[in-house]
């Protein structure tokens, strides 16, 4: 079975800790198993979208938010998802500055606001 970061978070999967959703709030106060690696003398990385509940979407120009350290990560490039870069007005994660430095981000924006404005199809992928 896939593990999403969110599950392995808590050290648990969402069955054995009854959460039925990706979109996790782990309370500081309990160490993440993320945090047991780092301690135990790993290099802990991500990369990538880690679905991990936060305050707000922002990951940062480089995906290196002081909340992923918070959670145990000692190398971490967290990124926003593609339909989530391309729905705000200006890029705000390394996907986003990344396709802007190299020309590409008005194109995916434009695209984006372009099927938001016919309605989108649920059930299946716009890909």
């Amino acid at each position: 079975m896939r593990q999403r970061a969110s599950a392995l978070l808590p050290g648990a999967t969402p069955i054995s800790s009854a959460r039925s959703t990706t979109r996790l709030f782990s309370p500081p106060q309990y160490p993440t198993y993320y945090q047991h690696l780092r301690d135990s003398g790993y290099r802990v990385g991500c990369v990538g979208k880690l679905d991990l509940a936060k305050p707000d979407n922002w990951c940062g120009t480089e995906g290196k938010e002081p909340r992923t350290y918070r959670w145990g990560f000692t190398d971490p490039i967290e990124i926003e998802g593609k339909i989530l870069a391309g729905r705000v007005p200006e890029p705000h994660g390394p996907y986003g500055f990344d396709l802007a430095k190299n020309g590409f981000w008005e194109g995916l924006h434009e695209d984006y606001e372009l099927r938001a404005s016919r309605g989108w199809i649920t059930g299946v992928s716009h890909d």
